[in-house]
């Protein structure tokens, strides 16, 4: 995954460390560049009156960027964290978001989960 020029390029050798950070980034990044969802701290829109697709996505965002940029953490942990703040925000949020944001928002691949419950059952 190749990550958008408005954020820290130093970012993608460890978002690019998980397949599903890397997919739900390569997913997001363009509105989350578009909204100035780059940094941490980027949670501008959370108290505004705006729809909650756009809400949800700058608190995912703060989060997950909060955890990449931490500092005196092995990359893995960064990973872990983001992925763990990105799931649990995502659970929190997911019935305010249109089924568009669902699709784009969950970190958690439907397709992967749907094809290992048909192969196991």
């Amino acid at each position: 995954m190749k990550l958008n020029v408005n954020f820290n390029k130093e970012l993608e050798p460890i978002i690019n460390l998980n397949e599903d950070l890397a997919t739900w980034f390569e997913r997001n990044q363009e509105y989350m560049a578009y909204f100035e969802f780059t940094n941490p701290g980027c949670n501008h829109f959370e108290k505004r009156i705006v729809h909650d697709d756009v809400r949800v996505l700058g608190i995912l965002s703060n989060a997950c960027l909060t955890c990449l940029n931490a500092k005196d953490v092995s990359n893995e942990e960064k990973v872990d964290n983001a992925i763990n703040s990105i799931k649990s925000i995502y659970d929190k949020e997911k019935d305010n978001l249109s089924e568009i944001a669902k699709r784009k928002y969950n970190i958690v691949n439907e397709e992967k989960v749907y094809n290992y419950k048909k192969i196991n059952q």
